[in-house]
């Protein structure tokens, strides 16, 4: 059952074509990873199989590539084995829920519901950028609203208009700014060692193999996870700062 399980995480391709199918395709997935390739696998209808569109002219014999989607150096090594030298798409994971202490929960559940959104969240945040909809999402939990009367009002504008507006003289961007830098600050907290020793440990991913190449591996996707989630909250504190600056 582990060897299944593992050939389905490791061999498996998506078809976005054919509604995010996850399929096994033989010898498609001996084609490695390249973050910068453009060539995809798709289902071709006329011929009855699954097609490689290549991303330029290869010459015989040369090794081809296709990209295994925008996935951080974390996702690569869990379902690949593999964490690439220079990923573009480096993040660090972080998990917004709607805390059932909450004395509005049932309500902001039933708003969530309404718009097929979970209870509990996870984003991936990268260097330079927040994901779409982490702001919104995380504004509507950590948001105290006087009433339930005013949970619809704030999924509305969060969640249809793409607001971030002022409710019951509580702002809502604040809210969510504040919600994502503890959440950076306690994931930051639950790493097990020191950044200094996962830098130690990182250092060796060259010249080991086996357990400890992967051990050394893992060290240096928790680096760069940490110092991204330490960048955000720098990023994010500024903005905190201007916000209360501006009142």
């Amino acid at each position: 059952m582990e060897w299944a399980v593992g050939i389905c995480l490791s061999r498996s391709i998506r078809l976005d074509d054919q509604h995010g199918d996850i399929v096994l395709v033989p010898f498609a997935d001996f084609a490695n990873h390249d973050t910068s390739s453009e060539a995809y696998l798709m289902w071709d209808q006329q011929q009855k199989a699954v097609v490689l569109h290549a991303d330029r002219a290869y010459q015989a014999g040369e090794q081809f590539f296709i990209s295994y989607g925008p996935k951080s150096s974390g996702e690569l090594l869990l379902s690949y084995g593999f964490c690439p030298s220079d990923n573009a798409h480096e993040a660090a994971h972080i998990t917004f829920s709607l805390p059932k202490s909450d004395p509005h929960y049932m309500a902001k559940q039933q708003a969530l519901a309404a718009r097929n959104i979970p209870t509990t969240e996870w984003f991936a945040i990268r260097i330079n950028c927040l994901p779409a909809g982490a702001l919104p999402y995380a504004a509507f939990c950590a948001v105290k609203l006087p009433s339930a009367s005013h949970v619809e009002v704030v999924a509305q504008k969060l969640f249809d208009a793409g607001k971030m507006p002022v409710v019951e003289g509580v702002n809502l961007e604040l809210v969510a700014l504040e919600a994502l830098a503890q959440q950076c600050r306690s994931a930051l907290k639950d790493y097990p060692q020191s950044m200094a020793r996962d830098k130690e440990l990182a250092a060796t991913v060259q010249g080991t193999v086996g357990f400890e190449h992967r051990a050394a591996a893992m060290a240096a996707v928790r680096v760069q996870e940490r110092q991204i989630l330490a960048r955000t909250e720098f990023v994010v504190k500024q903005q905190i700062r201007q916000l209360r600056r501006e009142k």
